[in-house]
């Protein structure tokens, strides 16, 4: 895992030439260092989701309104991996929640552990892929 730095982020332009160019994607972990509790997520531009995540003015998810709540310098901000690491891409990105999922349980990240939210129980994660 690589530490991601808040200005950083902020400072990030989206870079991404179209919906099928997954050359900067990848899963992070947001990291909440008052209570410990996380996030994982994904995106196939993941600097710019982050940088969404940072600057979002109505929050609808449990993440961002912890974010708005606690203040970004109450967070750390991580890449797992990036897609090219795990060789996805637009012919394969059904992996992308497979392997989302996988982090999620590995990582314990699920409320209330953490702040992931989503129910994958149609996914088979038999596979061994992160």
């Amino acid at each position: 895992m690589k530490e991601i730095f808040i200005d950083d982020i902020l400072k990030y332009r989206q870079i991404r030439s179209s919906h099928s160019d997954y050359r900067f994607g990848g899963w992070y972990l947001i990291v909440n260092t008052k209570n410990n509790k996380s996030y994982v997520g994904k995106s196939i531009e993941y600097m710019a989701r982050l940088k969404q995540h940072l600057k979002i003015k109505n929050p609808k998810t449990i993440i961002d309104n912890q974010i708005k709540d606690n203040g970004i310098n109450s967070f750390r901000f991580f890449l797992i991996k990036k897609y090219s690491e795990m060789n996805i891409h637009f012919h394969n990105r059904k992996l992308e929640t497979i392997i989302e999922h996988t982090y999620i349980n590995k990582l314990n990240t699920n409320y209330p552990n953490g702040y992931n939210i989503a129910y994958y129980e149609h996914l088979s994660v038999k596979q061994n892929l992160v």
